[in-house]
């Protein structure tokens, strides 16, 4: 079963839980994530959701997004990472960029938009 916390209408990209989870989480961000405090708490469900779910982050319509943005997704990371879970990170063509302009996409699983 799947779980999306969406403030908005888009469809995002469904991935199907892995072997050994037992959900997967979708959270969507807006057009804009300008601070830290915002992109944390666009996480909190991520954080929240117990072991064995898969997280997928939906950046697919952000537009703008700040470095100080990043760290909540960055400390995301490490959290599933420590605890095995798998984290997916759908990003739009600006979104992409920052990250990788920041090394991320050495160490995040990003996918394209459908």
């Amino acid at each position: 079963m799947s779980t999306i916390t969406d403030p908005h209408e888009n469809e995002v990209p469904r991935f199907e839980a892995p072997a050994g989870t037992v959900d997967v989480l979708t959270v969507r961000a807006p057009a804009e994530l300008a601070d830290a405090d915002t992109a944390a708490q666009l996480l909190v469900p991520a954080a929240a959701s117990p072991r064995g779910t898969a997280v997928v982050v939906d950046l697919s319509a952000v537009t703008y997004l700040t470095t100080e943005a990043v760290i909540p997704l960055v400390t995301l990371a490490r959290q599933c990472l420590g605890e095995g879970r798998e984290l997916h990170v759908v990003t739009s063509a600006s979104a992409r960029q920052k990250l990788t302009l920041l090394g991320l996409n050495t160490v995040l699983s990003l996918h394209p938009p459908a």
